[in-house]
């Protein structure tokens, strides 16, 4: 999963520095009563409504993917199992990311559910207006610049065989999106990662 970033961490700082007390500082006031339920954040229906069109987020759709880091692995042809949800697959198209992200499809004699195996991410943002709005923080009060659009995360892997290099491979994904269709859009990256210590929470 994509590490997350703290979005308040001003706000939540300035409120340890005033030990709870917000005094005259509407900003914060605001955001201590988002904090203690007094103010509810409501969702667009919008929004909602276009990831339900997309076929939810909750449900989720497998692929199968060679990864970077095994020096030596068992059989050449063997693949690890990543999962995605649907929202996200749904940006995939958008960037026409499907054949560079080492998709494939899953066969169930050669394909590994390892769970301690976190495949590289790409993690994208498209827009879907071409023009901004600037509506008022539900939280703090303020009026902010806003596009409309949708973000998906979706792992990749190697593309034809083992052996090529994540940083390499990450570029040529990067680029592709960049050059995609939907210019209006951001895309970032998350190595891939091998937990062993996971090993010990494996389901029974």
């Amino acid at each position: 999963m994509p590490r997350k970033k703290q979005r308040f961490s001003r706000l939540n700082k300035s409120l340890k520095d005033a030990k709870g007390v917000v005094g005259t500082d509407g900003r914060l006031a605001k955001y201590v009563d988002f904090l203690t339920g007094k103010t509810r954040y409501k969702v667009s229906t919008t929004a909602t409504d276009a990831i339900k069109a997309a076929g939810g987020r909750s449900g989720s759709f497998g692929v199968a993917l060679r990864p970077f880091n095994i020096e030596t692995p068992a059989a050449p042809d063997t693949t690890y199992f990543a999962s995605f949800t649907k929202y996200s697959k749904s940006v995939l198209g958008a960037l026409n990311l499907e054949s560079e992200c080492g998709h494939s499809t899953i066969s169930t004699d050669k394909t590994i559910d390892d769970y301690t195996y976190n495949p590289a991410i790409i993690i994208a943002h498209i827009r879907t207006a071409t023009e901004s709005t600037r509506p008022t923080s539900q939280i703090t009060g303020d009026p902010y610049t806003r596009f409309a659009g949708k973000s998906g995360t979706i792992p990749f892997g190697c593309k034809t065989a083992y052996g090529e290099k994540e940083d390499v491979r990450k570029k040529a994904v990067m680029a592709k999106a960049k050059s995609g269709q939907n210019p209006a859009y951001t895309v970032s990256y998350q190595p891939e990662e091998w937990n062993a210590p996971r090993t010990r929470m494996r389901p029974v």
